[in-house]
């Protein structure tokens, strides 16, 4: 670490600034508004963490809201530029003493890496358009590297997401810098027409700012909710640079114009636009666009009378699929980008472009625009691209034909009509059944009923009062799951169950909606394991391949996977386009679960000392989703094989607590040393017991009682039973390891005793202790029943083959959404799920009533006016 604290740092550091943070950047609510001097901030940032990329970070604005939206920004009183082209910290602060600003400057987490990817199809185009000319030149005059950087820059791999290609480009180590800067006075929304003008001005003045550095900066920083990772380093040994510079306040809004890229210190190519385009504007000129084939088209006549029509995402999927990449946020698509050879930074082209339909706007979040297609690029070098700049590159390229742009089959109907009549029956007025509001004790419970957690042992007890005490938002049953998930990753290899061959890793999967509280059984874990020493309990939080989890398991075979929004990565696996390296995630999971008293050999090479492998690896999953994230990606070829049979399921249901201050406590002492008394307990007490030169793993057997084994194999029987009673339904899959799981769970309670102590005072497990009771084998069945019911009833209401089934489940969420209320067809039709063509519209219908999944409820009006007929969701009809 390289720490830099030169005598004029405080000049300036007593100014008030503020900011808004967050654990995670999948937070959905921002709270945590706070107001401290820039010296606090800079104490903040002074001392990066050891990790990940991503985890805590924060935002210069405050909001409105306790969202993150740039249309409910309020205040920005400091500004936030990257310079990401190879600048060192000697020369950025050389640039900001000549102006004479307070700032601070820190290395980011990619600091010094010696390789860059860059999207491959722009990269090839120019080196055929410039014979003679190699990689490192394209690096300097189309992405702003310094040739110091760039010299002797070749391709050493080329990687895949879905069809978006990469290169991967070895060069020299690239300096990489965030810099902060305060400013003399703030931007504040009320001073501009309307809050997209003042966004617009932002993105204008940092520009502006970044231009009187002579600086380059990342484009998507002038965001208004723009969010920045607090310092964080891969290694210990990672260089980690800092430097907080005294001075006096930007005068952000007194600074002239960017208008063209300065001849000093940064030599990049771009710099902000002068005007920037308020977003999916088109300009005053018309824009013309010619087919590969001579076809022209004026965009801007055609926009006029079709933008608000056009289905763009379901043109792209008929004409052109390997335009998307695998990652979806909701309605967005992302997608490589048709400008992408403008990009002026590095990195893979996989998540900084999407598009969304017409009909779908409106769930997309992107509140400055009401109606029309979305096409929408976050790079630098599309700041300046509107929707039909991307259009216009997608014809020129083939991606669309000009005809497409016209299709009816890719154009929302006019005024979206339907012919409803007879899709109803005839019914009188409120007969047989009426629509009733759910009370509080009527929503959607956990599966896992409090009677499961309330007597806990031991320290299993201390885990679950810690992570529920210390929670915003508790959330007992996700905590149970994962206490279990966190307590068999500690316990590893270490301990057995008695002529079982059972080992203590558990899959689990946390479900609660958005916002609910899942998060804290995350942090959580993380939180006991460092309060330990014992970090290294934390593997994988971020999946990119199956070779990463590979890699991950055999430097640390004992780890508990914490995968927040894993329907992300379920998504991608059972995504088509997706390359291998993603779709052999599942397979890689599924092994690893079974390999826990095996060897576990890693991908197969023609030289076989390049196989890795790992003895005996107890690896287990936490993985957190929302209900309709998690069966959206999911489908039946994960029931079939295995990969929903392995995981539990711990639903917390509507269960979605108001916030509250939550408890400070430390991590309980005794669940400390019980963590460091498995840790310190060897695979072997024999270290002279080996095989083939290798010491042999000798776990503690812990055995079961002879009630324990007979309510064992009476479980054994029950789901047998159900297996075959479900093999009409096509679940029986799931009914497979219903067993195994009890017995990881009746495991694990088993060896959650707290420790004993030796003479010197150290933490030991005593392991005569360790025993499987009818008591401990009767909750186990019981949780084990509770987690495969739920996934059963889920997967058979929830997970959707094929487009019928998809339109069905749309559909039907839809007419939940509206609750006792229900909908009208004529309202059903005007949803992005019944934006169906007539027939299929009817057949969606018809299916969803005669299966009882809805039900035609006829009310009275009050007063004048005719009945309304509508379709209520099962849930809030009563007979």
């Amino acid at each position: 670490m390289i720490m830099v604290h030169p005598a004029n740092a405080e000049k300036g550091f007593e100014q008030i600034i503020h900011a808004t943070f967050s654990r995670s950047h999948m937070e959905v609510r921002w709270p945590d508004k706070r107001h401290l001097t820039l010296h606090e901030f800079s104490a903040m940032l002074a001392e990066p963490v050891v990790g990940q990329k991503t985890g805590s970070c924060y935002t210069p604005a405050t909001f409105s809201g306790s969202a993150r939206r740039m249309d409910q920004a309020t205040l920005i009183d400091m500004a936030v530029l990257d310079s990401d082209c190879g600048h060192t910290l000697s020369e950025i602060e050389a640039a900001l003493r000549k102006q004479g600003w307070a700032a601070i400057i820190h290395s980011t987490f990619n600091h010094l890496s010696a390789t860059s990817a860059i999207s491959a199809a722009p990269a090839e185009k120019w080196l055929a358009d410039h014979p003679g000319h190699d990689i490192a030149e394209y690096l300097t005059e189309k992405k702003g590297l310094l040739p110091a950087v760039v010299s002797g820059a070749k391709i050493v791999n080329e990687t895949r997401d879905g069809s978006a290609r990469n290169l991967i480009i070895e060069h020299q180590p690239c300096a990489k810098f965030r810099i902060i800067v305060p400013l003399d006075r703030p931007w504040v929304p009320g001073d501009f027409p309307s809050q997209q003008a003042a966004n617009a001005r932002w993105r204008e003045r940092v520009g502006a700012l970044a231009h009187a550095l002579g600086l380059h900066h990342d484009q998507s920083c002038v965001d208004t909710s723009r969010l920045f990772y607090l310092p964080r380093k891969s290694s210990p040994d990672a260089v980690y640079e800092f430097l907080a510079l005294g001075g006096v306040p930007c005068p952000i809004f007194a600074l002239a114009d960017a208008v063209a890229p300065p001849e000093t210190l940064f030599t990049a190519p771009a710099s902000a636009p002068r005007q920037p385009p308020v977003l999916q504007a088109v300009t005053a000129a018309h824009k013309l666009a010619a087919s590969p084939d001579g076809e022209m088209v004026d965009l801007t006549v055609w926009a006029a009378q079709y933008a608000r029509r056009f289905e763009i995402v379901t043109a792209l999927k008929e004409q052109k699929s390997g335009i998307f990449t695998s990652r979806r946020s909701g309605v967005k698509h992302h997608i490589i980008c048709p400008n992408s050879g403008d990009h002026i930074t590095t990195g893979e082209d996989v998540g900084g472009t999407y598009c969304v339909n017409a009909g779908d706007v409106g769930q997309s979040g992107l509140t400055s625009i009401t109606s029309g297609f979305v096409v929408h690029c976050m790079h630098a070098g599309c700041a300046g691209h509107d929707r039909l700049d991307h259009v216009r590159a997608m014809l020129r390229s083939g991606t669309l034909d000009v005809g497409d742009l016209t299709d009816e089959r890719f154009l929302l109907p006019k005024g979206q009509s339907y012919d409803y009549s007879g899709l109803l029956t005839k019914q009188p007025v409120v007969e047989e059944y009426r629509a009733v509001a759910k009370t509080a004790a009527q929503e959607r419970g956990s599966n896992i009923p409090p009677e499961l957690y309330a007597n806990l042992p031991g320290v299993m007890r201390d885990m679950h009062d810690y992570t529920t005490a210390t929670a915003v938002k508790p959330q007992p049953a996700l905590a149970l799951g994962s206490t279990l998930g966190f307590f068999g990753a500690a316990i590893g290899r270490k301990a057995e169950l008695s002529g079982m061959q059972v080992r203590a890793n558990i899959y689990v999967l946390a479900v609660a909606h958005s916002g609910a509280g899942k998060e804290r059984i995350l942090s959580a874990a993380k939180d006991v394991a460092q309060a330990a020493g014992l970090s290294q309990i934390i593997g994988v939080e971020e999946v990119a391949s199956d070779t990463g989890i590979i890699n991950a398991v055999i430097n640390q075979p004992n780890q508990v996977m914490l995968l927040d929004e894993v329907s992300f990565l379920i998504g991608a696996t059972n995504n088509a386009k997706s390359g291998a390296y993603i779709t052999n995630v599942i397979s890689t999971l599924l092994k690893l679960y079974s390999s826990s008293r095996t060897t576990f050999k890693g991908k197969s090479y023609a030289d076989i000392k390049l196989v890795q492998t790992s003895h005996q690896p107890c690896v287990s999953v936490v993985g957190c989703s929302t209900p309709a994230s998690l069966f959206s990606a999911l489908s039946t070829k994960d029931i079939n094989n295995g990969l929903l049979s392995r995981f539990c399921l711990f639903d917390a249901g509507d269960h979605d607590p108001l916030g509250r201050k939550p408890v400070g406590r430390d991590v309980p002492q005794p669940l400390i040393d019980w963590l460091v008394a498995w840790h310190e307990r060897p695979l072997n007490a024999n270290p002279l017991q080996t095989v083939g030169g290798e010491r042999v793993i000798a776990p503690v057997i812990v055995q079961m009682t002879d009630e324990a084994e007979r309510i064992s194999d009476a479980f054994e029987v029950e789901m047998h039973e159900t297996k075959k009673q479900a093999r009409d339904r096509h679940t029986d899959a799931l009914f497979v390891r219903a067993r195994e799981n009890a017995l990881k769970f009746a495991l694990v309670w088993a060896c959650s005793a707290p420790p004993i102590y030796d003479a010197t005072g150290r933490p030991i497990i005593d392991e005569s202790s360790l025993i499987v009771t009818g008591e401990i084998m009767r909750w186990a069945c019981e949780l084990s029943r509770v987690t495969i019911t739920a996934m059963e009833k889920n997967a058979r209401d929830n997970i959707a083959d094929g487009q019928f089934g998809q339109r069905v489940k749309d559909v039907r969420d839809a007419i939940a959404r509206a609750r006792e209320r229900g909908m009208t067809l004529s309202e059903i039709g005007r949803t992005s799920a019944g934006k169906l063509p007539s027939r299929d519209f009817a057949d969606v219908i018809a299916h969803l009533t005669s299966t009882g999944l809805v039900f035609q409820i006829t009310t009275k009006p009050v007063g004048a006016g005719r009945p309304r007929t509508a379709l209520v969701h099962k849930d809030f009809v009563e007979q």
